[in-house]
Parts: C-alpha cells; structure tokens; sequence
C-alpha cells in the first residue's frame, strides 16, 4: 500500500464518523465480479429493505476486503 494511502479500516471508520445521525452498513457485494464488500449510508428512519431498492442512492464506497486493525 502506498504511504499517501489510507487503508480500508481507516476508510470505513471515516465514512461511520462523517454519517453522524445515519446507519452505515456493509453487505457482501453482488454487484462486482471481484466480491468484496458495498458500503451504504442512509437515514436511521428508512427501512433496509427500502434502502436497497434505491441503493444506488446511499452507496458509499467498495472494499475488496477491510482488516480488523489499521494498516496505514
């Protein structure tokens, strides 16, 4: 990885600090051939059902994999 990088923790704890009154949430990705894993923010009041039939509104970023620590 590339020192003027951030790694992908730090990435998804980023997008969960900025979402102050939002729902983050990581689902495993059906939209990419290489896997990995879709991130949607959306409002706390919508259903995930709901948020998925218009989840391209509330996609945030894709992770081909995020470690349990930072590797930055």
């Amino acid at each position: 990885m590339s020192s003027l990088t951030t790694c992908n923790f730090c990435n998804l704890k980023r997008i969960k600090e900025n979402a102050k009154d939002k729902k983050v949430v990581m689902l495993p990705s059906l939209s990419s051939s290489l896997g990995g894993y879709d991130v949607f923010v959306y409002p706390k009041g919508l259903s995930l059902s709901k948020m998925l039939n218009k989840k391209d509104r509330y996609w945030a970023a894709w992770f081909m994999s995020i470690s349990d620590k930072c590797c930055c």
